[in-house]
């Protein structure tokens, strides 16, 4: 399984607490400018996953997903999101901060929970007299698809909206007593995307999948490649290399380590193969630093590099 992002626990409650504590003593004071009203009554404050959808999605793929604000979101010091994903289908990974919350302030309390398939994760800046506008980033997650599942799937804000953002410890809702605000989730508060197998997706006379997007590296080769699993574990190491077609002429396989040199192989795979089985970690008596690497395969005058991301 993928290493988890981790924080001590703290629970929700206390959270709040804490941050009411903050508004009192005057952290995060109100100090931006108050949002325009919508016609009728209280003005809107939008959020979004971003991308809505997402194309060309693969098993052994590591995706991610960002929460975001528009320039209606303005006012607020902290989030309190939770996600909610099938874990038959894909697993979390990671947790970054965004730039919206990085910039705004050097201290920040964080926070992350799970279930067996959500994850909440709080997220608030501690800086006295001071407050976030959007629009920007707020945090970013990662998730990787696992093996043998495919299918459609979503990743879905599951917070209720009138208890995810804070304004000096306060809740951003409708009842706000100096500013009340409605969230608003944009595109359904959702991700939404299809996991594919890389070996079983229709192809065409040339072996290439033309409803996939494909880039220009890999119409010159004249194949997709694949590498299961990924992220991989160096304690493991084991993956399998797959083409979406047999190749007419003999490739070679190298490992590019993050300085652009080669870290493991040439391996071969002889014309007519669409599958080679590698053991890049200690079960072949290596050991592989943890970081980014690119599995390059060359045939001919054409190359093809894939992003593999090894972990402890």
């Amino acid at each position: 399984m993928p290493a988890r992002f981790s924080l001590p626990q703290v629970h929700i409650g206390t959270l709040i607490a804490f941050l009411l504590t903050l508004a009192w003593i005057g952290v995060a004071l109100p100090g931006s400018a108050r949002a325009q009203d919508t016609e009728g009554g209280v003005p809107e404050f939008h959020c979004f996953l971003s991308p809505n959808e997402l194309c060309d999605v693969f098993i052994g793929d590591t995706i991610e997903v960002h929460f975001e604000v528009d320039s209606t979101a303005v006012q607020f010091n902290g989030y309190e999101l939770t996600l909610q994903y099938d874990p038959n289908l894909i697993d979390f990974v990671d947790i970054a901060e965004g730039p919206l919350m990085t910039n705004a302030c050097g201290t920040r309390f964080q926070n992350v929970s799970f279930t067996d398939s959500t994850i909440t994760y709080s997220h608030v800046i501690l800086c006295n007299g001071v407050s976030i506008d959007g629009p920007g980033r707020l945090s970013s997650f990662q998730f990787v698809t696992l093996a043998e599942s495919t299918g459609e799937t979503e990743i879905t804000i599951a917070s209720d909206p009138d208890r995810l953002f804070v304004d000096a410890g306060l809740w951003v809702w409708p009842d706000h007593p100096t500013f009340p605000r409605q969230v608003v989730y944009l595109d359904g508060g959702l991700t939404h995307f299809y996991i594919n197998d890389p070996l079983s997706s229709s192809v065409g006379e040339d072996g290439i999948d033309d409803e996939a997007g494909i880039s220009a590296a890999e119409a010159a080769f004249g194949a997709r490649l694949f590498v299961l699993p990924n992220p991989v574990s160096s304690a493991d190491g084991r993956i399998d290399v797959a083409f979406s077609r047999p190749l007419p002429t003999s490739a070679y396989v190298e490992l590019i380590a993050p300085d652009g040199r080669r870290a493991l192989g040439p391996w071969t795979l002889d014309a007519g193969r669409t599958d080679l089985s590698l053991d890049i970690g200690a079960g072949a008596g290596r050991s592989l630093p943890a970081g980014t690497y690119f599995l390059r395969a060359t045939s001919g005058e054409a190359s093809l590099s894939k992003r593999i991301v090894v972990i402890p």
